[in-house]
């Protein structure tokens, strides 16, 4: 179950699933550990996206390991040394 409404009328999320707004524009962020443990809603939710031809995008978090990993600076902010 990704969302339900509550007892009190208030829309409840998977604890996987956040709505947020992103540079104006509102969002839900999917936590990737939802992959290995529900594959088949992890896998709805990317075809939906697809079918619907909403926009995807790596998380901040997701593009500073990438970075470092790489050897780039984990955190934009930085200025080189």
């Amino acid at each position: 179950m990704l969302s339900v409404f509550s007892d009190d009328g208030y829309l409840a999320y998977s604890p996987f699933l956040k709505p947020i707004i992103a540079g104006g524009v509102r969002c839900v962020a999917i936590d990737r550990e939802l992959e290995p443990r529900d594959p088949a809603a992890y896998t709805f939710l990317l075809q939906f996206a697809r079918d619907n031809q909403l926009k995807m995008r790596p998380s901040r978090k997701a593009r500073r390991l990438e970075d470092a990993a790489e050897g780039g600076s984990p955190d934009p902010a930085a200025k080189p040394a």
